[in-house]
C-alpha cells in the first residue's frame, strides 16, 4: 500500500493512532523502517525522506508498466522513422520527451511542490 504517495493522508492526526493508520492496515511503521535502513546503509543526519526515490518506492510496478509502454511505442515511432514515416516522424519526438520527462510527474504530485505550484496559480490569475 502507498505510504509516501500518500504521506499526508497517513499522517492526517485522526488517522494516526486510529485502527485506520498505515501501521495497524499493514503491520509495519514506515518511519522506523526509514530509519532502520539509514542506519545500516547510510548516515540518518544527511538524509531525508523528501525527493523523487520516495514515491517512487511505491509505484515501481506501475512506473516499470508505464516506462515499458512507452519505450516500446518509441522504437516503433523510430522504427518509422527509418521506414520514412510521417507519422513516427510527428509521434517519436512526444513519446521521446514524456519518457524523459515522466520523472518530473512525481515531484509535481508531491507535498513539497505544493507550495510553489500555489505561488504559480496565484500569479497567473492576478494577471
Amino acid at each position: 500500500m502507498p505510504y509516501y504517495t500518500l504521506e499526508q493522508f497517513w499522517r492526517f492526526p485522526l488517522i494516526v493512532g486510529s485502527p485506520l493508520s498505515y501501521a495497524a492496515i499493514n503491520g509495519i511503521d514506515p518511519d522506523d523502517v526509514h530509519m532502520a535502513t539509514l542506519a545500516r546503509f547510510g548516515t540518518p543526519e544527511l538524509n531525508n525522506e523528501g525527493g523523487l526515490f520516495a514515491p517512487a518506492i511505491d509505484l515501481v510496478a506501475r512506473i516499470l508498466c508505464v516506462l515499458g509502454i512507452v519505450w516500446i511505442r518509441c522504437r516503433t515511432a523510430a522504427s518509422r522513422i527509418l521506414s520514412g514515416s510521417l507519422l513516427g516522424l510527428l509521434f517519436f519526438p512526444l513519446l521521446f520527451l514524456s519518457l524523459l520527462e515522466s520523472p518530473l510527474l512525481l515531484y509535481l504530485s508531491s507535498v513539497r511542490s505544493f507550495a510553489h505550484d500555489s505561488c504559480i496559480s496565484n500569479v497567473h490569475d492576478r494577471r
